[in-house]
């Protein structure tokens, strides 16, 4: 599962449409706001998320945190209306995976897609996928917390 965070409705479809040739379910968001929902509801399920530095409800530096802060280990991808060798610096030094300046670059993208979605989720986030997966362990926490 693939989340896109961006203002901007026709590079937030492009970004759905490379995100669906990748075979991967997208939830697509247009704010940071809606963006925070979707993390919160989808969590662990999420593989990779696609956002815009350039979102007007948040600065990125916060976006990136709060991202780092609930997700530590998912693979960011960075889409920004700004070519800044200093803003991509500090983007790579928050561990994203790929600074896209506009216009987007399909073929780059696609690559950056791929290979985020090949590396495995650490082994903290399979355990709590698999065990959230399966109705046994989850009557086994039930009776636990009784």
């Amino acid at each position: 599962m693939v989340l896109v965070v961006e203002a901007e409705e026709e590079t937030r479809s492009t970004l759905k449409t490379l995100g669906h040739a990748e075979g991967c379910h997208v939830i697509a968001a247009a704010s940071w706001h809606d963006a925070l929902l979707a993390l919160r509801a989808y969590g662990s399920r999420l593989r990779l998320i696609i956002v815009s530095l350039d979102l007007p409800d948040s600065s990125w530096i916060s976006v990136i945190g709060r991202v780092r802060e609930m997700h530590r280990d998912l693979p960011v991808i960075v889409t920004t209306n700004t070519d800044s060798e200093a803003a991509e610096l500090f983007a790579r030094r928050l561990g994203v995976v790929l600074y896209a300046p506009k216009p987007l670059d399909p073929g780059l993208l696609r690559q950056a897609i791929r290979g985020a979605l090949r590396t495995p989720p650490p082994l903290h986030r399979r355990l709590h996928e698999s065990n959230a997966e399966e109705p046994a362990m989850q009557d086994t926490r039930e009776a636990q917390r009784r």
